[in-house]
């Protein structure tokens, strides 16, 4: 007999949306590009311990009380110089757009308010399904001297999931992609390419967190600025060489730290930090032979520079989900 063909991930048609009213699908789409997308719905079945209805068992559970809904999950994303822009959008909020070509679209870190989309989607034609109300709460990004082209992982949580009969999307033709190999990026630190780094990690989180009212649903309401600032930190491993980044964090002093990924002159992505301070710590010494040492890291804000600021140069004349 013939085998049986099944869905297959590669055949994922994935839609970004912008909303106009939170929760609302929109009417127009772009289409863009994922490594995985984890963003799953979750309503959890909540114990009911009810006395004095008719069981027939004292010690048999009873039937399960509704929980909350909840949309949360990662994406892992291309760092693409053309469709980037998309997700650091719902991570920043919109970017400042300057230049007539190339373009600069520079986001900047601590906004109050950010915008929702809908990610529309199928496999293969099939399956279709919206999920609405998403905002990116996080992003990580890294450098390191790795084969393949690089990732960055977002953090997304929305409203809830919806199966419509069918998707009636016609999006407009993606931008033609324009990866980042993993092994080419640089950091800069205080202006000039910082010697001896082995690894270089940052976690930029916005401290969005939902809201819940009182509106007859048992879904999300909305997000809004927690009780958390929005931090943008990390760690950085480097060959150990003589004690001077020891003593640098032992002081205290703040230092200026760029992450650059770069493909030419007019295709860039750079993410500034005026201040950064590295965590006091040493070397691991623990066997004959080289030595690493890791330190932590975390920005902050001045009264004359935000805590961090991404520019995205491409050729893209648009606006991102504007």
């Amino acid at each position: 007999m013939p085998t049986t063909p099944t869905p297959d991930a590669k055949t994922l048609e994935l839609n970004l949306g912008r909303e106009a009213t939170y929760g609302v699908a929109p009417a127009s789409y772009v289409r863009t590009y994922v490594y995985s997308y984890g963003v799953k719905p979750d309503k959890p079945l909540e114990d009911d311990r009810i006395l004095g209805v008719g069981l027939t068992t004292a010690r048999d559970q009873s039937e399960p009380a509704p929980g909350l809904v909840s949309l949360a999950g990662s994406v892992e994303v291309p760092l693409d110089m053309r469709h980037l822009g998309y997700w650091l959008t719902l991570l920043f909020g919109d970017a400042v757009k300057t230049g007539s070509g190339p373009y600069q679209h520079v986001f900047t870190s601590g906004a109050a308010s950010l915008p929702t989309a809908t990610i529309a989607s199928q496999i293969g034609g099939s399956g279709p399904r919206q999920d609405t109300g998403l905002v990116a709460r996080s992003g990580r990004f890294a450098l390191a001297a790795e084969a393949g082209f690089r990732r960055v992982t977002l953090d997304l949580a929305g409203k809830d999931r919806t199966y419509p009969g069918s998707l009636s999307i016609t999006p407009p033709t993606p931008p033609v992609r324009a990866p980042m190999p993993s092994a080419t990026g640089i950091l800069k630190i205080d202006g000039s390419q910082a010697a001896k780094v082995l690894a270089f990690d940052g976690t930029y989180a916005n401290g969005f967190e939902e809201e819940r009212y009182l509106d007859g649903a048992a879904t999300v309401s909305g997000f809004a600025p927690g009780q958390n600032d929005a931090k943008w930190s990390g760690s950085m491993r480097v060959r150990w060489m003589d004690s001077t980044l020891e003593a640098q964090a032992a002081a205290g002093t703040p230092s200026s730290v760029e992450m650059v990924y770069q493909l030419s002159a007019s295709l860039k992505l750079s993410l500034l930090s005026a201040n950064v301070v590295f965590q006091r710590s040493g070397p691991d010494i623990g066997a004959p032979g080289r030595i690493e040492q890791t330190l932590a890291w975390r920005a902050h804000q001045t009264g004359a520079a935000a805590m961090l600021v991404a520019t995205l140069t491409n050729d893209v004349a648009t606006g991102y989900l504007s």
